[in-house]
């Protein structure tokens, strides 16, 4: 629920109702297409550690700088390859461009993560 909200705008609009859509939902199709294509898009959708291939969506609107945290898995079954991505870690008004202490942190924490492709 709390990334719905997210998207919609609560904590940002003074008159938030759930049906609301913002120009976020509008960014997470835009970056769902940049995840589809298989590439990365720095403004929209980036690798933040290869080694253990955790990715932030970034939501950079309104004066608001925050990133949804992924997990990405490479997998396959009967009918071929395909990548998953897995939403951990909603990071709500990062304060700078670089990424500081308690960014590392979330990464690290994020990457920690175990999964499998089943389902």
């Amino acid at each position: 629920m709390e990334f719905l909200e997210f998207l919609a705008g609560k904590g940002d609009k003074k008159d938030w109702l759930l049906d609301d859509l913002s120009y976020r939902f509008s960014k997470l199709v835009r970056i769902g297409c940049v995840i589809y294509n298989g590439t990365y898009e720095d403004r929209l959708y980036r690798l933040e550690s290869s080694s253990k291939r955790v990715t932030a969506m970034k939501f950079m609107d309104k004066g608001f700088n925050d990133r949804v945290y992924c997990r990405e898995l490479d997998c396959s079954d009967a009918d071929g390859e395909y990548k998953k991505v897995i939403l951990t870690h909603l990071h709500r008004d990062k304060k700078s461009d670089k990424i500081r202490n308690k960014e590392i942190k979330i990464i690290e924490k994020v990457g920690s993560y175990e999964f499998d492709c089943e389902h």
